[in-house]
């Protein structure tokens, strides 16, 4: 059976991940900027492990065999490039409505220098049992598949062996710096520096410089999509506009630079873009909705006309308020989708 959270907000808590990534010790294991080394990183591992529920520890072999994917080699002799020392937790989680607790996890990874002790990077993640469990998947091991999914778990082997020199690794951080500002913080604290058009545009979105992205034409087109993507996670009924970081003003801008570069591609991203966010019509939303209609509006088609003619109509449809166009925001939102959707409508008649 599935399980939901017993506490009056399960409904709103789908998944909580809280991410971190904290870094010092600057200079340490910089990527080689000339080369791609296929060299594995060589390091040794050390973990304490802690849990509420017999039996269960930190996967060591699960992690070791994503440190084999980012070549980095967890070996037991003592001439190593660096020391990862992980600390696992997990501490009994919430009541369920059916019986049964869920698992709170923390997850922090140090990578230590060898030779000083000193800490070079570290990744901290938490996660716990979402608030509906698939059929069959116990609630303690639906709360590890979280963290086991979470972008500080997933590239924490490229973050060490992008720390300790791996350019090939550094250039793999590229997408999560694009979507997380704890990517970047990564990225930045190994010191990498973009050689071709397409890590520059990785690094402009990551640090949301969007404007000249539209100069760098359709290289830009996968960190843009990316970063977008990211901004929504889309819930079982097909309606979200909750950007993790709230930045709903960058989300506004990359759209505007993906309108700019165009094709297919650009117009599915904003159509999904803005179906996500149908329902949340609102001061809040407009920063990103209205960058985005206006797109739309540049290099839609046909079938972008049905969600602009949503937008246009003002309608909320989950809270059932079909007049909401009271406020300024909705207004503007409205005249935003009625003029994207006539400029398609022009487009369409002249090239008859």
């Amino acid at each position: 059976m599935s399980y939901l959270r017993g506490c009056a907000y399960f409904e709103l808590r789908t998944v909580r991940i809280a991410l971190c990534a904290l870094v010092a010790i600057s200079g340490f294991g910089q990527p080689n900027q000339s080369s791609n080394s296929l060299e594995s990183r060589r390091v040794s591992l050390m973990v304490r492990s802690e849990s509420w529920v017999a039996g269960s520890s930190f996967d060591r072999q699960g992690f070791e065999q994503l440190c084999t994917a980012a070549k980095v080699s967890i070996v037991s002799d003592s001439k190593v490039d660096g020391i990862i020392a992980i600390d696992y937790r997990e501490t009994v989680g919430s009541t369920y409505i059916g019986g049964g607790r869920g698992t709170n996890i923390a997850f922090t990874l140090s990578l230590i220098s060898p030779t000083d002790g000193q800490s070079v990077i570290a990744l901290k993640s938490t996660a716990d049992t979402p608030s509906s469990v698939r059929i069959g998947r116990s609630l303690h091991d639906a709360a590890r598949d979280v963290l086991t999914a979470s972008s500080v778990y997933r590239m924490s082997c490229n973050a060490v062996a992008a720390a300790l020199g791996s350019r090939a690794a550094a250039e793999r951080l590229l997408p999560w710096a694009a979507s997380e500002r704890e990517g970047l913080r990564v990225v930045e604290a190994v010191h990498f520096i973009a050689k071709s058009p397409r890590e520059e545009a990785y690094l402009a979105v990551a640090k949301r410089q969007f404007t000249g992205l539209p100069q760098l034409g359709a290289v830009a087109l996968e960190p843009l999509v990316s970063f977008i993507k990211s901004r929504y996670q889309p819930s079982p009924d097909g309606h979200s506009c909750h950007p993790p970081d709230g930045d709903l003003s960058s989300v506004g801008a990359a759209a505007a630079a993906l309108a700019e570069i165009g094709g297919q591609g650009s117009v599915k991203v904003l159509e999904d873009l803005l179906k996500s966010c149908l329902t949340f019509i609102s001061d809040a939303v407009e920063p990103a909705v209205v960058p985005a209609l206006a797109g739309l509006g540049k290099v839609g088609n046909v079938f972008s006309l049905n969600v602009l003619e949503e937008w246009a109509a003002r309608k909320d449809k989950q809270g059932g308020v079909t007049d909401i166009s009271t406020t300024p925001a909705n207004r503007r939102v409205g005249e935003a989708a009625t003029n994207a959707a006539n400029a398609i409508r022009a487009r369409i008649a002249k090239a008859r």
